[in-house]
């Protein structure tokens, strides 16, 4: 199954409780390897069209969301 996993954009330099998604992204794709699954790892922002055009260009079967804030932002 193809798999996208979707995650905040956050520069390596920011607070560890920013960062940690960097630690999530590599657990969860990891995971899905392991299971047979194709997976493209995808950062989110307010580039929204960019996304849109990444997730159409792979046409994934399923989103995994680790989005938690766009750029900087959880309101």
């Amino acid at each position: 199954m193809k798999v996208a996993i979707l995650h905040d954009t956050v520069s390596p330099d920011r607070p560890l409780d920013q960062t940690d998604v960097f630690v999530q992204i590599e657990m969860v794709d990891q995971a899905l390897i392991h299971l047979g699954h194709r997976t493209k790892i995808i950062g989110f922002s307010l580039q929204i069209g960019k996304v849109v055009d990444e997730l159409s260009t792979y046409a994934p079967e399923v989103v995994f969301n680790l989005v938690e804030s766009v750029e900087g932002t959880g309101n």
